[in-house]
């Protein structure tokens, strides 16, 4: 509100990631964990943050950024690490992986806490999560209930 700018919220859900734990290991796991953590950060400007917040869940706070913005960081995120595979060493088989992305966004006019701008995004997300997955959302539906 005090730069008189919109504020973005993206969470992201590594798609089946505790089946890539179970059928590779968890040092796979961890490989597919930092390899899609570097990408969040590959896609993000200097005044973005982005974080880990647990499993194979991450959150990108974005400054300055309209719904529409949002959406492509977003996509670009989820383009990326879709055509991203991972592998352990030489010999081990490439392993590929996908994500879900929800989306929140709010107005400087607006009176929105950061509550429920998260609680927004986390239905988007699990929006996106149970309609396909490895798709970004900003469903307009949650405005309905």
């Amino acid at each position: 509100k005090r730069s008189r700018e919109d504020l973005s919220i993206l969470l992201i859900d590594i798609d089946h990631f505790k089946n890539i734990n179970n059928n590779y290991g968890q040092a796979m796991g961890d490989k597919v964990l930092v390899g899609v953590a570097k990408i969040v950060e590959s896609c993000l400007r200097e005044t973005d943050t982005g974080a880990r917040t647990g499993g194979g869940e991450f959150a990108a706070i974005l400054p300055e950024t309209p719904a529409g913005g949002a959406f492509w960081v977003g996509e670009r995120i989820r383009s990326s690490v879709a055509k991203e595979s991972f592998r352990l060493k030489d010999d081990a088989p490439l392993v590929g992986c996908t994500v879900s992305v929800g989306i929140a966004s709010a107005r400087f006019d607006q009176n929105m806490d950061a509550g429920t701008l998260y609680k927004t995004a986390d239905q988007r997300l699990y929006i996106a999560k149970h309609t396909g997955r490895n798709q970004v959302s900003m469903d307009e539906i949650v405005e309905m209930h």
